[in-house]
């Protein structure tokens, strides 16, 4: 189970927009960003939108609580949830009969990718905050 390089993008953008944003949010451009990656991989369709819509709920939910400026909640996270995320896939993809190698090759994969999501998560954060500043000025259009 590879992780491919729009995977990993799309995954480190709902991170941050979900951090900055909070769950509801988060979770909406999580199932939209599934969406987009399922129709173009081979994997049943459904799966990367549900993981990426729980994992934009689940990391929108502590944005009063924690402080945004906090270094290692950043790193932490990414790593966090990209485990977590790789775990799911593999339990559902098992669940669903298909044929996979043992969970340690999904770990030898895992563990490179959490750390590289961490490092991305940082520029990511930047880039969705300067959209968000870009998107403010926009007005809404009322029926």
């Amino acid at each position: 189970m590879r992780e491919s390089r729009w995977q990993q993008f799309d995954f480190v953008i709902v991170l941050a927009w979900a951090m900055l944003r909070g769950s509801g949010e988060g979770a909406f451009v999580g199932f939209l960003g599934g969406v987009l990656l399922d129709s173009v991989t081979y994997m049943p369709f459904g799966i990367n939108s549900a993981l990426f819509g729980l994992v934009g709920y689940f990391i929108g939910l502590p944005e009063v609580n924690v402080d945004r400026g906090n270094l290692p909640y950043f790193l932490g996270t990414a790593a966090i949830a990209t485990l977590a995320y790789h775990t799911l896939y593999f339990l559902i993809l098992q669940a669903l009969g298909t044929a996979l190698p043992p969970i340690i090759e999904t770990y030898a994969t895992a563990l490179p990718a959490a750390l590289l999501n961490a490092a991305l998560l940082a520029p990511a954060f930047v880039l969705c905050r300067r959209l968000l500043r870009a998107l403010a000025g926009w007005t809404q259009l009322r029926l």
